[in-house]
């Protein structure tokens, strides 16, 4: 039984009754079940985690004796037909009282009270009961989450509307779909992509995890950017691997005051700063996107690596995204001040509704240190000391990790660096959601396939399905000079679950940007119980690369010269 990890459950809770207590007291002692699918999912789903019993859907399923265990048929293909019936029938008549099997399967959760949570396996009736009011609960909950349009033919709008209201991420507390269970106890979030390998809970739904952690907090946004309403399989990305020149002179010994101050010697603290340019930069920034345009006649998103931008510069940027209609995933910077650390996050900024825009920034979550092998081969050794251990002098603040669904098919994630090669905590998350989607923005030599990223992609592409970008700047690619290594420009990496090898993606010399068409390749994927998802999981395929190159600076005329030219008489 696993309930030592998850340090949320109180130590008394042993038994199904007290776990319902502490998870919902309002429903504990209720004989009625919770009306809201999510919330009858949380409660069930946790009863099946920590007792390890969802293992039962894959040992005999659907099991005999079906009437007398409340299964609803003997035939599998049968029994996940009458689920999704029901579950259908649960999201089409809510906020009415539930359909009769899922009150039928809660009285059987009721009578149970007093068993054990380690017994809990070997009541066949209460098992049975537990996933099949999961797996009902999951098909009410089709496409929760997502933008409205792609629904099932018994979708209501009111539910769909509920769930994204209650999904709106709290500042603090981040999001979740449950209505009457706090998120100090259970969470329950939208899925992406249900595992093909293995076999875990999230083995068994389509449409909902549960989340339990409290280190990571999970926050979920639908935005409503223009023109994607009309998209059905592509999407495009305009990738500008800046800056284009990284100084060794930019990473400098940093002077940490407080607590930080008392490492031990061999240990130290750094820090990256960079030239300001907010106007410069935007301007440059649209020449490349209006030259992407001319290539790909359309551009979604707009992604800029790891420390790419300081405040400043964002601010710029962001207000230029919002007059051209673009999402902007940019790597911010904000270097240390009268020896406070300097903080290193993402920054977006979502419409969510009418001229609502909303900032989303995720800090990192692990400090990069810089030993003697990477001073060396970034050619830092004359600002930094090979000797020393140098950590990186950002904030450690709270933990989230943010979800974007942007089309019934593509939701995405973005982690930071070191945030992608340190699985704990945040790949449980990420593994557990599934986004079609990672992109992890990165300060790091050439993207190769043999290199870190490459390994820690290939890991997610395998377990969820999720396909991964990485991607760094040409800059630091160029300052990368690794000894019996022959220079690189490979800004970028792309690894998905269909495509076979990661390939990596390589700015051409004069190319400023690259833009990356991606296509949906769409799949059947299956539960372990036996359920399809009819086809609708959607997988980025990485269908195009375009290097885009801006024009050489047009050579200035004298304004009494360019009148003189205008007064001259055509040539006949």
């Amino acid at each position: 039984m696993a309930l030592a990890k998850f340090a949320a459950l109180p130590p008394n809770a042993t038994t199904v009754g007290q776990l319902l207590d502490f998870l919902a007291p309002e429903f504990a002692r209720c004989a009625i079940a919770p009306g809201w699918p999510p919330d009858a999912f949380a409660v069930a789903a946790s009863l099946l985690l920590y007792s390890g019993s969802y293992l039962q859907a894959i040992t005999q399923w659907p099991p005999t004796g079906l009437q007398r265990e409340g299964c609803l048929s003997t035939d599998p293909a049968e029994w996940a037909a009458r689920i999704r019936q029901v579950g259908h029938r649960w999201r089409a008549t809510w906020p009415n009282p539930v359909p009769r099997q899922v009150q039928r399967w809660w009285r059987t959760i009721s009578r149970h009270r007093d068993l054990p949570l380690s017994e809990l396996g070997g009541e066949k009736p209460l098992c049975n009961a537990l996933l099949q009011l999961c797996a009902s609960a999951d098909e009410a909950s089709y496409g929760v989450g997502y933008p409205f349009g792609e629904t099932d033919s018994s979708g209501i709008d009111f539910f769909d509307y509920m769930a994204a209201a209650e999904l709106l991420p709290d500042h603090k507390a981040g999001s979740t779909l449950c209505r009457q269970i706090h998120v100090s106890r259970v969470r329950v979030l939208p899925k992406c992509h249900t595992p093909q390998i293995g076999i875990t809970l999230d083995s068994l739904f389509h449409n909902l995890t549960l989340w339990l952690s409290g280190d990571v907090v999970p926050h979920w946004y639908t935005p409503l950017q223009k023109d994607f309403s009309d998209l059905r399989h592509n999407f495009n990305l305009l990738v500008v691997p800046w800056p284009v020149v990284v100084s060794p002179l930019q990473f400098s010994p940093a002077d940490p005051k407080g607590a930080l101050a008392n490492m031990p010697e061999g240990y130290g603290f750094f820090c990256f700063t960079k030239k300001s340019d907010p106007g410069g930069l935007v301007e440059r920034l649209d020449q490349l996107y209006r030259k992407a345009l001319e290539t790909a006649g359309q551009i979604h998103m707009v992604v800029l690596p790891e420390l790419a931008l300081d405040r400043a510069e964002y601010k710029r940027a962001c207000a230029w995204g919002r007059r051209n209609g673009l999402l902007l995933l940019c790597g911010v910077g904000e270097p240390p001040r009268n020896g406070c650390a300097g903080k290193n996050y993402v920054a977006l900024e979502v419409l969510l509704s009418g001229e609502s825009y909303v900032q989303v920034e995720q800090n990192k979550h692990h400090r990069w240190r810089l030993d003697r092998s990477q001073v060396v081969q970034y050619g830092l050794g004359g600002q930094l000391d090979p000797e020393v251990q140098w950590w990186e002098y950002s904030h450690a603040e709270a933990r989230r990790l943010s979800f974007v669904s942007l089309l019934p098919w593509l939701s995405f994630c973005f982690l930071v660096c070191e945030d992608l090669a340190r699985q704990e905590p945040v790949a449980r998350l990420v593994r557990a959601v599934g986004p079609n989607l990672v992109i992890a923005l990165l300060m790091d030599g050439p993207q190769l396939s043999a290199r870190w990223p490459g390994r820690y992609a290939a890991v997610l592409a395998e377990d969820p399905g999720s396909s991964v970008l990485t991607m760094t700047s040409i800059g630091m690619v160029d300052l990368c000079r690794p000894a019996g290594k022959p220079p690189s420009r490979v800004v970028a990496l792309w690894k998905d679950a269909k495509s076979g090898e990661a390939r990596e993606i390589e700015l051409p010399a004069g190319a400023e940007g690259l833009v990356l068409n991606l296509t949906r390749q769409k799949q059947t994927e299956w539960s372990a119980d036996g359920r399809s998802d009819g086809g609708v999981a959607g997988y980025p395929i990485l269908a195009g690369v375009h290097p885009i190159r801006l024009d050489g600076p047009k050579r200035k005329v004298h304004p009494r010269r360019r009148q003189q030219k205008r007064s001259q008489p055509a040539a006949t």
